[in-house]
């Protein structure tokens, strides 16, 4: 029986590795796929309907579309965009040692952070959640509007990396906050 107990935790252990890194995978396509559930744009400048901007066919406020937005859009944002970060994080905090987290999660998301800072690979999907939704939701707002709000969420991970220093090598940790040096530079150049 003691076999039997051992070969069922490793494999419900290897089942919530493949879990993992489905969800890694496929994190962002979902939530780009629900973000674009949610723009409408206006067909006809003389009539004040709007419709879908994915399938024009159907108006905005329609029942088809409240359906679609508050029974799968909003849900999968909710429960998938921020879930997703969330279990990470319990994940690595739930572990009650190094060698428990370690063996909870992959590889990939903790063995180059430090020790206080394996949770970083849930605020990289938080950051890059915020500046989707930024993107996608605040779609009437102004181009300036965005960008200044992009440019001050990248900026504000930007100092967290180089102020936290969340890698294990010093030289990622450089390299990182270049690399948002190089997009925020980016991005301001364009916008100009």
């Amino acid at each position: 029986m003691k076999v039997f107990d051992t070969k069922l935790a490793l494999t419900w252990h290897n089942y919530k590795i493949i879990l993992v890194i489905v969800f890694f995978n496929s994190y962002f396509t979902i939530i780009a796929s629900a973000l674009s559930a949610l723009p409408c744009i206006n067909l006809d400048s003389s009539v004040d309907e709007t419709y879908l901007k994915i399938h024009p066919a159907l108006e905005c406020w329609s029942w088809q579309r409240k359906l679609v937005l508050f029974g799968a859009t909003l849900p999968t944002l909710v429960i998938w965009g921020l879930g997703i970060p969330f279990m990470l994080f319990v994940i690595v905090f739930g572990a009650q040692s190094k060698k428990d987290l370690k063996r909870n999660s992959p590889d990939a998301f903790v063995s180059r952070y430090r020790e206080k800072f394996y949770f970083w690979e849930s605020i990289i999907y938080i950051e890059r959640y915020l500046a989707m939704v930024l993107i996608a939701v605040l779609k009437d707002f102004s181009t300036q509007f965005k960008v200044t709000w992009l440019l001050f969420l990248l900026s504000m991970y930007y100092f967290a990396v180089l102020h936290l220093q969340p890698n294990k090598h010093g030289s990622i940790n450089k390299m990182e906050a270049n690399s948002f040096i190089v997009i925020i530079t980016t991005i301001a150049l364009g916008y100009l």
